[in-house]
């Protein structure tokens, strides 16, 4: 089987300028949008030294958690890599910003001292960087070099760069920008980011990625409608939703056979509940249909935030056929239609991804990927879901044997970690924000949230 060339960079990263909130939507599996609803309840934090999730850059070789609440800018150049920025809440001007970048040396060794002095030399004529320190301290294991100066530019604001050696031939630069009089804030807050780097092997993650994509398009490829049909439940299913120990809200799911537009495929509904203390009411109405060769594909999502005449209402609606998406945003009364080409052999569409645990074979460890598509961007994410083995859990009173898996929706993104039955049930999900999902039974939810279908029947059938 061989995989189609280039859709590694050119389709899931590409070199267009992608901008995309902190409170991203994750619109790949139920678990991976509990996500986004609990960063987004989160919000926008006081300026201080509170750390979000984990940002992951495998075909770059490093790994690190931002702050909260950050606007993030992904470019995939050949120097930039990434770009975080803090804006004021009142007026959007940035406050700071925490760039990385990468650098090529033709020396596959050198000699960091006469190398620092000399790239401060260069600083200092090309960019007219005022430096006022320069130091040689190691950073995430890795010998490093750290200047602080006034960068001049629009505004002369102080910047602390930390050149890391990350391999051989090659820097990380990691960049800290601010205004001056706040150097000592928001180096607290770059100090705060660089003690959770980690440097990883950039060609490990890229033949990874590869031989997972490989292998998602195997399962692609013998996914038939007799399987797909067979992984589909008859009776809807409920779940709990916890946050560290609370129970926050529910979610339920409807799975059916069906058919679209004259073709035979599946349709899975899922109604999310949300409610996390001191926060707003988040209600998620999804609607998603596929056919097992992936030829059509349509969605609807509806997302409310807040109640009465206070609510924030977003919706979205898409097709995919052969190898075109169609999908229209409508937030604040204001409409944004979309287009994109689909690398089909490896695309993975909604509902599918939705009964993936019961698709995947569980009985031996692989890690599978897929692109995934996302109108914030209007790009393609990779999601990889992963099956590690069996593990032990306690259900209620019971030690049961389970299936360990990880999804992860993006590449950039931290995992969740399922645990399956052998039927690929879930049994208990886990996120890195704390976020928990336990199945239940309908009295169960009702018991706690007596209010749970009367909130499903407002989100629509």
């Amino acid at each position: 089987m061989k995989y189609p060339k280039g859709i590694v960079y050119n389709e899931l990263h590409g070199r267009e300028e992608i901008k995309v909130n902190a409170k991203r939507t994750g619109q790949i599996v139920a678990w991976a949008l509990l996500g986004f609803l609990i960063t987004a309840a989160y919000g926008q934090s006081a300026d201080e030294v509170k750390l979000g999730r984990r940002y992951n850059d495998p075909l770059h070789g490093f790994s690190l958690r931002p702050p909260l609440g950050v606007e993030r800018k992904r470019e995939f150049s050949a120097a930039t890599l990434v770009q975080w920025s803090r804006r004021d809440p009142n007026t959007g001007a940035v406050i700071w910003t925490l760039s990385v970048h990468r650098a090529i040396e033709s020396n596959k060794k050198i000699d960091l001292e006469p190398y620092a002095s000399a790239l401060a030399k260069k600083l200092r004529r090309d960019e007219k960087f005022k430096i006022a320190s320069l130091k040689l301290s190691p950073v995430a294991g890795k010998a490093a070099i750290h200047l602080q100066g006034v960068a001049v530019g629009a505004l002369p604001w102080w910047q602390w760069q930390v050149w890391v050696w990350a391999r051989p031939g090659e820097f990380l630069v990691f960049k800290m920008t601010g205004p001056a009089d706040a150097k000592d804030r928001f180096s607290a807050i770059f100090r705060a980011v660089l003690d959770t780097l980690h440097i990883t092997d950039p060609q490990t993650g890229q033949a990874e990625r590869k031989a997972n994509l490989r292998r998602g398009q195997g399962f692609l490829d013998g996914l038939t409608s007799e399987k797909l049909n067979k992984a589909v439940r008859g009776e809807p299913k409920w779940y709990l939703l916890w946050l560290n120990g609370k129970e926050v809200g529910f979610m339920r799911v409807a799975e059916s056979s069906a058919r679209r537009d004259g073709t035979e495929g599946v349709l899975v509904k899922t109604w999310v509940r949300l409610l996390i203390p001191n926060d707003q009411l988040r209600l998620l109405k999804r609607e998603m249909f596929a056919t097992a060769d992936r030829s059509l594909e349509r969605w609807t999502n509806r997302l409310q935030i807040g109640s009465g005449q206070q609510a924030k209402q977003m919706s979205e609606e898409g097709i995919k056929q052969a190898n075109l998406i169609v999908c229209n945003v409508l937030q604040g009364g204001q409409s944004r239609p979309l287009k994109k080409q689909v690398p089909h052999l490896i695309y993975l569409p909604r509902a599918l991804g939705q009964l993936l645990p019961r698709l995947i074979d569980l009985n031996k460890p692989a890690a599978y990927a897929f692109a995934v598509y996302t109108s914030e961007t209007n790009s393609f994410d990779m999601r990889t879901f992963t099956v590690f083995g069996t593990d032990r859990i306690t259900v209620g009173n019971r030690h049961v044997q389970a299936v360990k898996a990880t999804d992860q929706a993006a590449a950039d993104a931290e995992a969740a970690t399922l645990w399956l039955d052998a039927d690929g049930n879930l049994l208990r999900m886990q996120t890195a924000d704390g976020m928990t999902m336990t199945p239940a039974s309908s009295d169960a939810v009702l018991r706690r949230f007596p209010k749970a279908v009367a909130a499903i029947k407002a989100m629509g059938k």
